[in-house]
C-alpha cells in the first residue's frame, strides 16, 4: 500500500518527497515512511479540512485501533490491530476524499 499512498498523495498535491525526510537518532530506528504519513495527516487536516482520529482500545486483551476519517461530505471508519496500519489506511481513505 505504501507505493499507492505516495503516488496518490503526489497526485492530490502533497509535495513532501518521502526521500527527503531526515531523522537522527542514536537510540532507535525510525521508519521514515511513518514520519511521512504524520506529515500527510497534518496536511490533510490543515490544507484539506479532512480530520482523522485514531483511538486505542484493549478489548478482551486484544489491542485495537479504531480509525475515523471525516470531512463535511463523507467519512470512513475502520478497525485495525496496529496504530501504523490504522494511520496508513486512514491516510489512504482521506486522500480519496481530496478533490
Amino acid at each position: 500500500m505504501k507505493e499507492e499512498i505516495v503516488k496518490l498523495a503526489k497526485e492530490k498535491g502533497f509535495l513532501l518527497d518521502i526521500n527527503h525526510i531526515t531523522c537522527f537518532s542514536s537510540n532507535y530506528v525510525i521508519d521514515i515512511y511513518y514520519l511521512w504519513l504524520c506529515e500527510l495527516q497534518k496536511w490533510l487536516r490543515d490544507e484539506r479540512s479532512i480530520n482523522m482520529d485514531i483511538e486505542f482500545d484493549n478489548y478482551q486483551g486484544i489491542d485495537e485501533y479504531f480509525c475515523t476519517v471525516r470531512n463535511p461530505i463523507s467519512s470512513y471508519s475502520g478497525l485495525h490491530y496496529s496504530y501504523e496500519d490504522a494511520l496508513e489506511k486512514g491516510c489512504f481513505e482521506a486522500l480519496k476524499l481530496v478533490k
